[in-house]
């Protein structure tokens, strides 16, 4: 037997090792970024160097500006938007820890949302057993019981007695001679006329079954009123014994102190629901951070460009060219050394630069799963299976499924399906809870858990 708190610790566990995952990612692009930082300002020495060695003067000193000028102009684009990665980055661990200070207080609460509910049940069980030994109320449920039956009966012939008259009605009202003996007030006191009409009146009467078909016309057209009249006089009687008992169950509750645990645990209950609309908030919140960061990584504007552009051509001009050329072709070691570090920086640049793309790839991949994950445990929390008598059946192998989740074998749709196809809500009791149609976070929780509870008489609640 797997209870809710297991499965939901499963899901915690696989979100907060996707969270390490994320910021391992996020440290590592950083490292990789300040090594290329640190081996671009290395070439740039490098150069420097030649620059002085082989150059006149004058010649030297623009290199190395030229240089440095190209090179502090792509890097302070870099360094701005780096800047603005960080304060991206800043924004979602302060998100991060916000909903794990939240999380904390979340739990306590589920804690005594839980208890509550335990306490709930119990009591629920102490007043059914008195509710059950009651006389009175046991003669209010039958009472109500038998009403109950007569007014669904009562609604349901009113119901075909409508719809007789909406079929049959038309037939009397389009026929003319009925109509005419109906103005007449033939049959009825009402009736006058000379001893001839009379006779030709009643000769007519008698082609058309005046009598019978009167009888049927008058049924349909004052049946149906007369019969909601009565309806409503039953649906009276009914209210009346449901006050009856619920106030019946009501004093059972307050005897036994259920109602004051139900109002604390609807007190825990919508304390539950802020923190998880809170933490739904702050996930919401980072996740427009992370598409901000995403975007950020991915674009580069036309001055950035051009920036880098500009630094490719230097590197590649015949003077950077000439000064590698001639510390090739002296004796000196020291000068070919440098042409060798040049060379090797901008291998390992172009490795870094690569690493730094596929971490960012990683780390986009990443920040989605673990939005996945969130958004999987907030709908956990909304649909209460965390709670103490939330189970699942042994078919649900929650870490597989969550690892094939991770992998993308299985969709958001697929993953909650098997979670919700797999759950139950166990009874410690014979007597179910549910037959009061209710709970703390239910809308309709009846105190006593009876006949009467819930707002509506039901004929399978009761003893």
């Amino acid at each position: 037997m797997t209870t809710g708190k297991d499965v939901y610790e499963s899901i915690q566990s696989k979100v907060s090792e996707q969270q390490r995952q994320v910021k391992g990612l996020y440290d590592k692009l950083l490292g990789i970024e300040n090594d290329i930082n640190g081996l671009t300002q290395d070439r740039e020495d490098c150069y420097a160097k030649l620059a002085t060695t082989y150059l006149p003067e004058l010649t030297a000193e623009t290199v190395k500006d030229t240089l440095k000028e190209k090179q502090s102009k792509v890097q302070a684009i870099f360094m701005e938007k780096q800047q603005k990665r960080k304060s991206l980055e800043q924004q979602i661990s302060e998100a991060t820890t916000q909903k794990t200070a939240l999380k904390t207080d979340f739990d306590d609460v589920t804690g005594k949302w839980d208890d509550a509910r335990k306490d709930r049940d119990t009591l629920r069980v102490k007043v059914h057993e008195a509710l059950s030994k009651d006389d009175s109320y046991k003669a209010l449920v039958v009472e109500a019981r038998h009403l109950h039956d007569r007014v669904n009966n009562s609604t349901s012939r009113i119901r075909q007695v409508k719809d007789e008259a909406v079929q049959k009605l038309p037939e009397f009202e389009t026929n003319k001679i009925f109509q005419y003996l109906l103005r007449r007030g033939y049959g009825t006191d009402k009736y006058v006329g000379s001893s001839i009409a009379k006779k030709l009146d009643g000769w007519i009467a008698g082609k058309i079954n005046f009598a019978e078909n009167k009888t049927s016309y008058d049924f349909f057209k004052s049946m149906p009123e007369l019969m909601k009249i009565e309806l409503d006089k039953r649906q009276s009687q009914l209210e009346e014994i449901m006050k009856k008992g619920q106030d019946a169950e009501e004093k059972y509750s307050k005897q036994y102190g259920l109602s004051a645990i139900v109002e604390k645990g609807q007190k825990y209950d919508a304390q539950r629901k802020r923190f998880i609309e809170n933490m739904a908030s702050l996930d919401h919140d980072a996740k427009e951070y992370e598409d901000a960061r995403k975007a950020l990584d991915n674009t580069k504007d036309l001055y950035h460009q051009a920036a880098v552009q500009e630094l490719k051509d230097f590197l590649k001009s015949a003077g950077i060219a000439e000064l590698k050329s001639r510390a090739l072709e002296t004796p000196s070691k020291e000068d070919d050394a440098l042409v060798y570090r040049i060379d090797e920086i901008d291998e390992s640049v172009r490795k870094q630069k690569d690493e730094a793309k596929s971490v960012k790839g990683e780390l986009d991949e990443a920040s989605e799963k673990l939005d996945k994950l969130n958004a999987l445990a907030s709908k956990y929390n909304s649909n209460n299976y965390d709670s103490y008598n939330s189970r699942f059946h042994d078919g649900l192998d929650i870490d597989n499924l969550l690892t094939g989740y991770m992998l993308g074998r299985m969709s958001t749709d697929n993953v909650w399906g098997s979670i919700s196809n797999n759950h139950y809500t166990h009874q410690e009791s014979s007597y179910s809870s549910s037959s009061s149609g209710s709970s703390f976070g239910g809308g309709s929780f009846s105190s006593g858990g009876g006949s009467f509870g819930g707002g509506g008489f039901s004929s399978g609640s009761g003893f």
